[in-house]
């Protein structure tokens, strides 16, 4: 997913979170609280779904930081 996508696919999870009851739609504000006000669930949980939830290949654990550095040594 693009980055610029990131903000809306996360509003669009805080208002399903409002819609399924587990966050008061008094919390939401500016697009997660016009989501919630205008998109099916259906539709929000398309783009939440959008959300990466494993970090990318190129991304290293805090464990194994150092422990790249020093195999090209």
């Amino acid at each position: 997913m693009e980055l610029t996508k990131m903000p809306y696919a996360r509003a669009a999870a805080a208002a399903l979170s409002a819609l399924r009851g587990v966050r008061k739609p008094e919390d939401l504000h500016g697009i997660s609280r016009d989501m919630y006000d205008h998109m099916t669930p259906s539709e929000l949980e398309e783009m939440v779904q959008t959300i990466p939830c494993q970090p990318t290949e190129n991304v290293v654990p805090e464990n194994q930081a150092g422990t790249r550095a020093s195999q090209h040594l």
